[in-house]
């Protein structure tokens, strides 16, 4: 029931004790068939509404997701981006291995995080870089 009738019933039902008439009961019952009526009948469009805006949500996840494998992705591309370095004294050696070091705990924490599933894959290659490194 909205507000403003269910207000206007209370207020008849209030006017009806101070002036002692009484509220004839057919006037509240068609009262609520109407506004359930009413109810009934924007159904549809309310369910409509509901889907619209699931779809939109579904849509806006789907590219959030998205964005999501482009980071990751990225994340991939440090790594091999490490590979790609030829170190050309001890010092430079050991800074790249300090970076793989640091970028391979930081990039696995992401993976355990949004794609445990992955993680083997992601340690595999790791350990192939670390090989070769």
């Amino acid at each position: 029931m909205k507000g403003s009738k269910k207000k206007k019933l209370e207020e008849k039902a209030k006017k009806s004790v101070d002036t002692t008439t009484t509220i004839d009961l057919k006037d509240v019952d068609l009262a609520n068939q109407s506004e359930q009526m009413a109810a009934i009948i924007s159904l549809p469009s309310r369910v409509d509404k509901h889907i619209e805006s699931l779809t939109s949500l579904q849509e806006q996840l789907n590219n959030l997701q998205m964005e999501q494998i482009r980071h990751l992705d990225g994340c991939i591309e440090f790594i091999q981006e490490l590979k790609t370095v030829k170190p050309q004294t001890d010092e430079e050696g050991k800074i790249v291995f300090e970076t793989f070091t640091l970028v391979k705990a930081k990039i696995k924490k992401v993976f355990e995080h949004f794609l445990p599933k992955h993680l083997e894959m992601l340690e595999a290659n790791l350990e192939s870089l670390k090989l070769k490194a």
